[in-house]
């Protein structure tokens, strides 16, 4: 009896060891790889300010300064606007080509009493790598929206430009080129618009 007992709970230990690893079976992961969170549509604003500046038909102005700091200023065509507007609308980082690249860090700025949104990107072989998008801290109005890139011409040349619109008042590029052997240049455009 005592074989009959011993060999029906062995029997029974060894169906549940089967069925315990049965159970440790584990269908195939699958992973979603999708971002559901947006970043600040600030070129959705760019594009309001900019169709608002050409449809009221406001006079623009384009104020040049170079290494000698001397500044130019010149009445330019709505051709050239749209020409120098496109910089700051081809650099929209929740384009999901360009979006995985970038994280993105809300705080509050007590000194200007501002809502910042930084986008900062680590991706070394991309020329975007920053844009902060400043809200006002009351009542979340876009303020302004400022931009780096940092990227190599083919023959060596490191350029860094700085983009800054500040809504209903003006945009400006800042651009520095530096050779490889240490000399830069710069120059800053700067757009008003006026009634």
């Amino acid at each position: 009896m005592k074989k009959i007992v011993f060999s029906f709970f062995l029997i029974s230990f060894l169906f549940s060891c089967k069925n315990n690893e049965e159970k440790k079976i584990v269908p195939p992961l699958i992973v979603v790889n999708e971002d559901t969170i947006p970043f600040y549509p600030y070129t959705n604003y760019l594009k309001l300010e900019i169709d608002s500046i050409i449809n009221n038909k406001l006079t623009l102005f384009k104020t040049v300064t170079d290494s000698t700091n001397k500044p130019t200023t010149t009445k330019i065509s709505v051709v050239e606007f749209k020409i120098l507007t496109a910089d700051f609308l081809e650099k929209e980082v929740s384009n999901p080509t360009y979006k995985k690249y970038f994280k993105e860090t809300v705080f509050r700025d007590l000194t200007t009493k501002s809502i910042i949104m930084n986008y900062s990107n680590k991706n070394d072989t991309m020329a975007i790598k920053n844009v902060d998008v400043h809200l006002d801290g009351k009542d979340s109005k876009l303020i302004r929206v400022d931009m780096k890139t940092i990227f190599s011409k083919p023959d060596g040349v490191i350029v860094t430009e700085n983009y800054a619109w500040t809504f209903g008042k003006e945009f400006q590029i800042f651009r520095y080129e530096e050779s490889k052997n240490g000399k830069g240049t710069s120059f800053t455009q700067k757009i008003t618009w006026h009634k």
